[in-house]
């Protein structure tokens, strides 16, 4: 008896979905969910290391201007590396200031200076200090005899933001310089820890040479035949206590899959951690589209400025931030991201850090908050 009613109950239930009171075209598609709010999770992003800062359109010129300069050790720090061959003295024409070539005499060669190349002017005018500093200063002989030679060295640094002198060392030599010397070092200057500012002049003054007699017939041959004079620069980029470094319009990516949703307002929580060892200020925040991340969206308000603050690798800084999402018209349906003014500056505690391009800010544990009812629709 129950499958004779089954059968009779089957050709109603076809009829009732073929009826176009109950077509699907015309049902609400919309169905509104959590009347007062929902938390989603949009993860991490980043992190957004100093590196993708220095490869920004803004600072990239900048960073392959110094590239023959500016490198980074086996981990990742900052690092000032200079080297010149600054003064090169013939020694045939030294044979031709001889008063007579059969004794030795003496060559007053003068005086020279150099500076390790526009890296210091540079760094100055972006606040950054440099630690670890070594001068080394050689001569190469042309000479297949030894001989000795007079000199003064003086060094001296220069804050290029106040142009008043900082450091200064000087240190009289009579070395003895061997017979073919190449790169024979004739001083090395370590400055103290609490010099930040490069070297702006470094000097040999009143250069006397010993010569020995017969001098042309004690040159090496006629493409050794110079007195090289050089000097190599190495130090570490620190923090240092003066930066000012803007950069406009960087875009922070949230992917967020709003697509099939409206909602009223938001709210997004997360932890910025920093191990960049300056503070960084978000201004003039605005957000972007979904589809384009790169275009603005104009009807999306978000609330405030965020100061990021400083951290280290060895001990990263947290920041809570929480932004407030507005529409000035209608529903937030269209979120695709951040974009930002970005100031870098110098952070308490840590002008003597160096600079890692492994540093970053990272955004950590965001949080969507949608409020008004979660609305899910069909968008097709």
């Amino acid at each position: 008896m129950k499958k004779y009613f089954y059968l009779l109950f089957f050709p109603l239930v076809l009829w009732a979905c073929e009826n176009k009171a109950y077509d699907t075209e015309n049902l609400n598609k919309e169905v509104t969910l959590f009347e007062k709010e929902i938390s989603i999770p949009v993860g991490n992003m980043g992190p957004f290391t100093l590196e993708d800062i220095l490869n920004t359109e803004k600072l990239k010129g900048i960073k392959d201007m110094l590239g023959d300069v500016l490198k980074t050790d086996s981990e990742g720090y900052l690092k000032a590396d200079a080297e010149e061959n600054f003064w090169l003295i013939s020694a045939y024409e030294v044979a031709l200031n001889a008063p007579d070539l059969t004794q030795p005499f003496d060559y007053k060669a003068g005086s020279k200076g150099t500076a390790p190349s526009g890296l210091a002017s540079l760094l100055a005018a972006m606040g950054f200090g440099c630690g670890e500093q070594k001068v080394t200063l050689c001569l190469t002989s042309p000479l297949r005899e030894a001989f000795k030679m007079n000199t003064t060295c003086n060094l001296s640094c220069m804050n290029l933001r106040t142009y008043q002198p900082s450091y200064s060392e000087s240190v009289s030599l009579d070395p003895e310089i061997p017979s073919g010397a190449s790169s024979y070092v004739l001083k090395e200057f370590v400055l103290p820890d609490d010099v930040s500012d490069m070297p702006s002049e470094i000097e040999f003054a009143d250069v006397v040479f010993h010569l020995p007699a017969n001098l042309p017939d004690k040159i090496r041959s006629s493409r050794i035949s110079n007195f090289t004079f050089y000097m190599g620069y190495t130090g570490y980029i620190t923090a240092g206590s003066n930066v000012s470094l803007p950069i406009n319009d960087f875009i922070i990516k949230f992917n967020i899959p709003l697509e099939s949703f409206t909602f009223s307002d938001a709210q997004l929580s997360m932890n910025l951690v920093s191990t960049l060892p300056l503070d960084v200020t978000l201004s003039n925040l605005r957000v972007m589209r979904a589809g384009d991340p790169t275009e603005q969206n104009d009807n999306i308000e978000i609330s405030q400025n965020v100061v990021v603050k400083g951290g280290s690798l060895e001990k990263p800084a947290v920041t809570p931030v929480t932004f407030q999402l507005k529409a000035k018209e209608g529903v937030l349906a269209d979120f695709g991201g951040i974009k930002a003014n970005i100031a870098i500056s110098s952070a308490p505690g840590f002008a003597k850090t160096r600079l890692s391009l492994k540093e970053s800010v990272s955004v950590q544990s965001a949080t969507a908050t949608l409020r008004g009812g979660l609305t899910i629709f069909d968008h097709e």
